[in-house]
């Protein structure tokens, strides 16, 4: 199962309103939702996440420790709650990438 983590500064408000985006982002890009797990966090717990992929802010993106980006792709989107266009853009190379590894389907 293929595990993405959306994260903001306290993990209850962007960070789950972005799942849903991150959900319709997957699916309208074609890929089977039910391969991959999505949850949210608050960046305090970044270095405990076990994930294949985080999805945060630019701010917060920039403050991932290298410790974490060492073994978890870490994807920066402007627009976390409604900028569906980017968020898919942004998802489509990892997604992929996913896919060709056997982790993910498409539909």
């Amino acid at each position: 199962m293929y595990k993405i983590m959306t994260i903001c500064v306290n993990g209850v408000g962007t960070s789950i309103m972005a799942k849903k985006l991150v959900s319709n982002s997957i699916s309208e890009l074609g890929y089977n939702i039910k391969d991959i797990e999505i949850d949210e966090t608050s960046f305090s717990k970044v270095e405990t996440v076990s994930c294949d992929l985080l999805i945060t802010t630019a701010g917060l993106g920039e403050r991932i420790p290298d410790s974490v980006r060492s073994h978890i792709d870490v994807v920066t989107v402007v627009n976390m709650i409604s900028g569906k266009e980017k968020m898919k853009e942004a998802l489509k190379p990892y997604l992929e990438k996913a896919a060709n590894d056997g982790l993910i389907s498409k539909k």
